[in-house]
């Protein structure tokens, strides 16, 4: 499909609340990511760029830190996964909701989109949750190129690829 068919299935996603996660495939360039941020801006989200490649398997999970009271490890989550006060904060700045993107997805190894299995799925990491607001929706969408692109990809685990909807993007000279 093309970008202007792909923006229009884009703008009915972000008005489906619950909707599963969202890949956009293309080649390098077509404006995968850029769509993204077009439509969001349209609808006044904002959007969390997360790169998977540039992650270790264990960054999702977060810090490994002692709790002396209760004699257990806790996970502090990395900041780049929202909490309830992020979400405060970006309503007090507008925003209306937010797209998690993880661009550029199939870049990373193999076991590092493994551990985006259960965030992808179940909005989820170990014990973090992604914050459910009723008044400000979360979307998680990736982005990522084609292996038949030619361009740096490594096969996108099953598990992965059975967790979400799908859209490839065609270049289209008219656009």
């Amino acid at each position: 499909m093309n970008l202007h068919s792909a923006a229009q299935i884009l703008e009915l996603y972000l008005q489906t609340p619950g909707a599963p996660a969202l890949m956009l495939w293309g080649p390098p360039g077509v404006g995968k990511s850029t769509l993204i941020r077009s439509v969001a801006q349209k609808y006044g989200y904002t959007v969390s760029d997360l790169r998977l490649s540039q992650l270790s398997p264990v960054d999702l999970r977060g810090l490994p830190t002692v709790d002396r009271e209760k004699m257990a490890s806790r996970w502090l989550r990395p900041v780049f996964l929202p909490v309830l006060e992020d979400v405060l904060e970006m309503q007090t700045q507008g925003f209306k909701g937010l797209i998690l993107l993880l661009d550029e997805v199939n870049t990373a190894p193999v076991q590092t989109q493994a551990a985006a299995f259960q965030l992808v799925l179940d909005r989820a990491v170990g014990e973090y949750r992604i914050p459910d607001v009723l008044e400000f929706p979360i979307y998680i969408m990736l982005a990522g190129n084609r292996a038949s692109d030619r361009s740096v990809t490594h096969q996108m685990p099953t598990p992965l690829l059975n967790r979400m909807g799908h859209l490839e993007i065609e270049p289209d000279v008219g656009e």
